[in-house]
């Protein structure tokens, strides 16, 4: 909207032109200008998304590294708990280790910093898998009577890669949208042994 802070002069004479032609002359002056401003609008506002994908990704990263000391506990507990000779040393090392690992994993995964809803998303399904993992094992544990419930474990091991196969997919998708690698060595359970196996004696 144009304003004036004076009272327009009274049209005196032949020279002065309709009022219609100049509205509709300053008019067609501003079509042009108008989707031009359209789009650096979009420049602008796409450029400042980026942005903050940008840092939302950085953000991510710096945790994932500090993270993944804790998913490494995880490895540690099962690889210790897999040297067990017998049953009940085995279970015990499964709730006495494994299980409190993968209590601080998860706790420390639902407190990372997304900054994104697409990278919440992303994020939340990582935290789902891993949080059901970790439910199914404790159920593992509790009904692993003999040794002929071992393969038991098979199914949670399956199901937990195959999340994180996901979820490491859709993370690379995106960090190379926004122009960032994803190195899977620093991605949180991106390891080739981020799911152990079970099996005492093994």
């Amino acid at each position: 909207m144009f304003t004036s802070s004076s009272k327009p002069a009274r049209p005196e004479g032949p020279r002065t032109r309709p009022i219609g032609l100049l509205l509709g002359a300053v008019l067609l002056a501003l079509a042009p200008m108008g989707s031009g401003c359209d789009k650096i609008r979009g420049d602008r506002a796409e450029s400042s998304a980026t942005r903050r994908a940008q840092t939302a990704i950085n953000a991510y990263s710096k945790a994932s590294e500090r993270v993944n000391g804790l998913h490494g506990d995880i490895i540690g507990a099962f690889g210790r708990a897999n040297t067990a000779n017998n049953l009940p040393d085995y279970r015990d090392a499964l709730r006495g280790e494994v299980v409190p690992a993968m209590e601080r994993f998860v706790e420390r995964l639902e407190k990372m910093p997304t900054g994104t809803p697409e990278l919440q998303r992303i994020h939340l399904g990582l935290v789902a898998a891993y949080r059901k993992a970790l439910e199914q094992i404790q159920t593992f544990i509790r009904d692993l009577r003999s040794p002929d419930d071992l393969p038991g474990f098979n199914p949670i091991r399956d199901r937990l890669q195959q999340q994180v196969a996901l979820y490491n997919r859709d993370l690379d998708a995106y960090y190379r949208r926004f122009r960032r690698e994803l190195r899977f060595e620093g991605a949180v359970g991106a390891s080739a042994g981020a799911t152990p196996t079970a099996a005492p004696g093994r």
